[in-house]
This record gives C-alpha cells, sequence and structure tokens, in this order.
C-alpha cells in the first residue's frame, strides 16, 4: 500500500459531566445501603465525626481525617466493589507505604480484609470474590491540603456483575481553610 491507500480511521472521546454538584447528591439503595463519616483527628484521637451530607464540612488546611464507610449488605454477593472517592483538596494516605507514618494508620479496621485494594491519589476502591451479608466497615486516613471549596462525591457500592445491585451515601461539601 501507498501514502495515498490508507484505511479511514476514527478517533472517538467521550466525557461525562453531571448535571448537579455532587454535594447535592442524595443516598440511594438498590440492594446496598451506604454510610460515610469523616472524622476529625488530632493527637491520634477522633475529635469530631461529621455524618455527610447535612452540612457542608469546614476544616484547616493540614487536618488530618479519618473516612468512615460503612456498606450493609442483605444477602452474600459476589464480585463487589467498593468505592471512596476523594475530594480534591485531599491526599490519601497510605499505610502500606514506608513514608507514610503513624498518621496513616486509621484507628478502624477493615471488617474483612478484601481481595484487591487500589489506593488512588482521587479514590480508595476495595475489591471482594465474595461479600457475605452483614455490615462492613472501611476505615482510611487523608490530610486537608490544599485550600478551597471541593465537592466530595459519595461513596457507593455495586455488584459488578449485576448493574441492578448498588447503593451510595450522599455527597457533601467540603471548604478547607
Amino acid at each position: 500500500q501507498g501514502p495515498g491507500d490508507a484505511q479511514p480511521w476514527l478517533y472517538l472521546e467521550a466525557a461525562y459531566r453531571p448535571d448537579i454538584l455532587a454535594s447535592k447528591i442524595l443516598a440511594r439503595n438498590d440492594g446496598f445501603v451506604v454510610n460515610r463519616e469523616l472524622q476529625l483527628v488530632q493527637n491520634n484521637r477522633e475529635v469530631r465525626r461529621t455524618e455527610l451530607g447535612h452540612l457542608p464540612l469546614d476544616l484547616d488546611r493540614n487536618a488530618l481525617v479519618e473516612e468512615h464507610v460503612t456498606v450493609s449488605n442483605p444477602e452474600t454477593r459476589y464480585y463487589v466493589a467498593v468505592h471512596v472517592p476523594i475530594a480534591a483538596g485531599f491526599e490519601a494516605l497510605n499505610p502500606e507505604l514506608d513514608t507514610s507514618g503513624a498518621d496513616a494508620v486509621a484507628s478502624g479496621s477493615l471488617t474483612r480484609q478484601p481481595t484487591y485494594t487500589r489506593v488512588l491519589d482521587d479514590s480508595v476502591t476495595y475489591y471482594y470474590e465474595s461479600l457475605p451479608a452483614g455490615t462492613d466497615h472501611f476505615d482510611f486516613r487523608e490530610r486537608a491540603t490544599f485550600t478551597g471549596e471541593f465537592q466530595l462525591p459519595p461513596a457507593w457500592a455495586e455488584a459488578i456483575y449485576d448493574p441492578g445491585t448498588w447503593g451510595n451515601s450522599p455527597g457533601a461539601l467540603v471548604r478547607i481553610e
């Protein structure tokens, strides 16, 4: 083939932009009940607990925050993901890294060890091959690093291969000063 015989091709890029702010998203239960709260930590003790979705959360820059997410599941489910987005302005602290220090270690612990955990800059996701009926707890820490007003998307749980089975916590507004 010569230069004039090139096959046509198409490059398509799709983007999704919701028409609602994350702080306005309400909790929903379609198989999982997901609750989320942020706990302000000082001197390795909880000093304030805020359940998300009610009022804006005001924090000082460099505040240490512990995320606490609970997922209630009425029956054993297979291939489940629990996804916890992190608001811009926060930095996730990963206790698995040697450079993290004691601040990264949450006071709570996972109810059961996930098959796989993914810690990124903008989210923490727990994956389970099997998740028995009951209530599971997920705890990790983050630091309020940048000042500003940020949307905190809801946490959600989903049965990966059963798209109608999911649930989410409410979203929230976070202000870091």
